[in-house]
């Protein structure tokens, strides 16, 4: 298999499978308009979301099962593009307005913590949907706000670098 034929089988299962279900989570909510300017905008590689869909396959499981991380680590990444422009007050993110220009700082921020908090919320409900054991579930979703902790940490850190004389 080739790099464009791995590019094209993530993008086609971010458009058929993650993109569906990011939709039915955040369109309806005009507070998510920062998160679909990332999305849309900023063309990304979408392995992000497309390994976690891979790897059930290699696995012969249901790609139901893995699609709630899938789902996350797309929304997720998009969400760390839209803190990172803010913190490092880029104006640009590749060939569109980063979203805190086009949107504004407070939507931009908003949108940013209202998805975090509604993906930990969303795995949770998926996990138990799916019949995933409890102290599964309880894994996944603490794995998930670790990783996002750490991400959120070394903004922490960027930005006190950037306040230092």
């Amino acid at each position: 298999m080739t790099v464009g034929d791995l590019k094209y089988l993530f993008e086609t299962l971010y458009e058929t499978r993650v993109r569906p279900e990011i939709d039915r989570l955040f369109a309806a909510d005009r507070c998510c308009r920062p998160l679909f300017h990332i999305l849309d905008g900023f063309p990304v590689r979408r392995f992000r979301s497309g390994l976690p869909l891979l790897f059930g396959r290699a696995l012969a499981q249901d790609e139901e099962i893995f699609l709630p991380t899938a789902v996350a680590s797309e929304a997720s990444f998009a969400v760390a593009l839209i803190l990172d422009d803010i913190i490092d007050g880029d104006e640009r993110r590749g060939l569109v307005d980063a979203a805190h220009v086009h949107w504004g700082l407070p939507l931009s921020l908003a949108c940013a913590e209202f998805v975090q908090n509604e993906l930990i919320a969303y795995l949770s409900r998926q996990f138990r949907r799916l019949g995933q054991p409890e102290h599964l579930r309880l894994q996944q979703v603490e794995l998930f706000v670790h990783c996002n902790r750490q991400v959120a940490h070394s903004f922490c850190r960027d930005a006190c670098h950037q306040n230092e004389p």
